[in-house]
């Protein structure tokens, strides 16, 4: 009785370390999906001001018109 209980044991750990594998890609693919959104967040927010810096120089101000 007590080897038929031990290798059940073992037969179910490969089962548990499946499991396991499984939960620690997901909790990194989780971390890598959330390290992406940050670094489009970032490169969208630098692209629009960069944008709007441009903009800005090279926009007619209302100057003074020649002739006059």
């Amino acid at each position: 009785m007590r080897f038929f209980e031990f290798r059940y044991k073992l037969a179910e750990l490969p089962h548990k370390m499946a499991s396991t594998q499984a939960e620690i890609r997901a909790t990194r693919r989780a971390y890598q999906m959330k390290r992406r959104r940050r670094e489009i967040l970032l490169y969208g927010s630098a692209l629009f001001a960069f944008g709007a810096f441009l903009y800005y120089i090279t926009r007619d101000r209302g100057g003074s018109t020649p002739g006059e």
